[in-house]
């Protein structure tokens, strides 16, 4: 088990091992927050290397105002490049992973919603930091989309179908995510089928009585 600090400075952490973060740095007035973690080779523990992130998804609207049955997700570019992702970001300790995921999803992709049942848990090791991470996955049911957000100068936000963001996802666990959260929406949608499958036909007998 390895001991290991985090400082941040000026919005990013810095990584170090515990000998070199206390030998190293004499003025901690210059960091905003700093904590420090263990790891071994297959776990962490701490929340702040917990990433939440969201798939937003709808169902598109048709010519005349009606919902259809064609699903769509909404994917962001990186702030660092053209690279189409989910919104993501830290969990923060006052909250909670649903919490986190629907923030982000403001913050990132301006919209709000529904956030539904986790898909899942990732482990992933960062290429940038050399880090792991634990990654949660929510889906999001977009209700609202707002015009103005607070990274919209920063990004770039695409509704796709689920081929077309499957295709631009940078990574598996995102592409996994994706598939289980299709999977899970097809399965609600045909045991809505199974448990009404003459509802509108029965509805529309009955108002015709009323009409005739």
């Amino acid at each position: 088990m390895i001991t290991w600090a985090a400082a941040k400075l000026s919005g990013e952490y810095l990584f170090f091992s515990e000998m070199d973060f206390w030998s190293d740095f004499s003025c901690w007035d210059c960091f905003q927050s700093m904590f420090f973690f263990s790891i071994n080779e297959t776990s962490l523990i701490s929340s702040n290397l917990t990433i939440c992130r969201s798939i937003p998804y709808r169902y598109k609207s048709t010519s005349d105002g009606t919902t259809s049955n064609d699903l769509e997700v909404l994917v962001i570019s990186s702030q660092k490049c053209q690279k189409m992702m989910f919104p993501k970001g830290g969990w923060e300790l006052d909250e909670s992973r649903e919490e986190a995921a629907l923030r982000e999803s403001l913050e990132e992709a301006g919209v709000l919603g529904i956030v539904e049942c986790e898909l899942g848990k990732w482990d992933f090791i960062s290429k940038r930091h050399g880090t792991f991470y634990e990654g949660y996955m929510f889906p999001l049911l977009v209700k609202e989309e707002l015009d103005f957000w607070p990274e919209q100068n920063l990004r770039q936000r695409t509704w796709m179908n689920v081929e077309e963001a499957r295709d631009v996802c940078q990574h598996w666990w995102m592409k996994e995510a994706l598939d289980i959260l299709v999977q899970r929406l097809n399965t609600v949608d045909q045991q809505n089928e199974q448990k009404f499958p003459n509802l509108c036909t029965d509805l529309a007998a009955k108002i015709s009585q009323f009409v005739h």
